[in-house]
């Protein structure tokens, strides 16, 4: 478990989203707090400018690696179990997890979006899959996906 796992509620107090979760029940605070802590992790592996590229894609080959078993309830670490337990919860989608991994490798090395439906496709990764983990945890449906 590297450190960045292991102190993922320690980095979500310190963001500027925290005091948007003040209102929320134990349960929906927890869900949302695992939710940005592992798009934050996501992303801070993708925007390390200390990690070479293939550094980057082995640390996210892994944190896809750990997702997957996450959700054959197979996780120590307590970044995972409490990805398990809200997805539980709220029926979160591996996938919507899972696409931030695919945006934020996009970030790994130059790119440009040339087309709008480039930026579309990019924006579902990094933006729209965790409004959707949001939404659910939030009570709200996804109809008319």
């Amino acid at each position: 478990m590297s450190e960045s796992e292991s102190s993922f509620l320690g980095e979500y107090k310190k963001s500027s989203f925290s005091p948007a979760f003040f209102f929320l029940g134990p349960e929906k605070k927890s869900a949302m707090q695992a939710i940005y802590a592992f798009a934050r992790l996501a992303d801070d592996i993708a925007d390390d400018p200390s990690r070479s590229q293939e550094e980057k894609e082995t640390e996210l080959l892994k944190l896809r690696e750990n997702l997957s078993a996450c959700y054959k309830g197979r996780c120590s670490a307590p970044l995972f179990a409490a990805i398990r337990e809200a997805a539980v919860r709220f029926n979160l989608a591996e996938d919507d997890f899972s696409l931030i991994i695919d945006g934020v490798s996009q970030d790994i090395k130059p790119f440009s979006c040339e087309t709008f439906s480039e930026l579309q496709a990019y924006m579902d990764r990094v933006a729209a899959a965790p409004g959707k983990l949001t939404v659910k945890v939030c009570g709200l449906s996804n109809e008319g996906e």
